[in-house]
């Protein structure tokens, strides 16, 4: 199984580090084009002497030191369609619309979430998220930790279930819903 990680930020790397750990023998390539801030460190698998390195590198050389799993990561920003036929499967983990609108294969799970702190973990190679995450700064946000690791786990749990049943289920989080679960505002 071929896997590509789109976006290695909050939802990529924290992604990243459920599936390597289920999954150690399949292939996984790493696409990010932004590098590790301070601001990063609490919410996504960085660590502070990573800082001004590119995520995909990062992540690589951090899910070896805890796998010892050898992944691809490309430092490209992806601007134009990119070929992915070569793929299984596409994890579009990216943090803005332009990119989002670029993924568009027959094996493409899209996770989002909005700055309403709503999600979307959907199967849909026409995926246009309603809500984008653009302006909303996640590494700011008190709860984000908890909502990131729900949303990835959804995401894992919908790999899971396509890879081995075969089957595509999707997970629709409302602001109400986020609330009733984790805010509590």
């Amino acid at each position: 199984m071929e896997i590509a990680i789109f976006g290695c930020g909050a939802l990529g790397s924290n992604l990243a580090y459920i599936l390597v750990g289920a999954h150690p023998d399949w292939g996984y390539y790493l696409f990010d084009y932004d590098k590790v801030e301070t601001r990063n460190i609490p919410n996504q698998w960085f660590r502070p002497s990573q800082i001004g390195l590119y995520k995909s590198e990062a992540l690589q050389v951090n899910l070896y030191d805890q796998y010892g799993i050898i992944t691809q990561a490309q430092k490209l920003k992806i601007d134009t369609k990119p070929a992915l036929d070569q793929f299984d499967l596409c994890l579009d983990c990216f943090d803005n619309a332009e990119s989002r609108a670029l993924i568009s294969c027959p094996h493409a799970i899209h996770i989002a979430y909005s700055a309403e702190r709503t999600f979307e973990v959907v199967w849909d190679k026409e995926f246009k998220p309603e809500k984008a995450q653009d302006g909303f700064d996640i590494c700011t946000w008190r709860g984000a930790k908890a909502f990131i690791c729900l949303v990835t786990s959804l995401g894992a749990i919908a790999v899971n279930q396509w890879v081995l049943n075969n089957i595509r289920i999707n997970f629709l989080g409302n602001e109400k819903t986020i609330k009733s679960w984790i805010c509590n505002e």
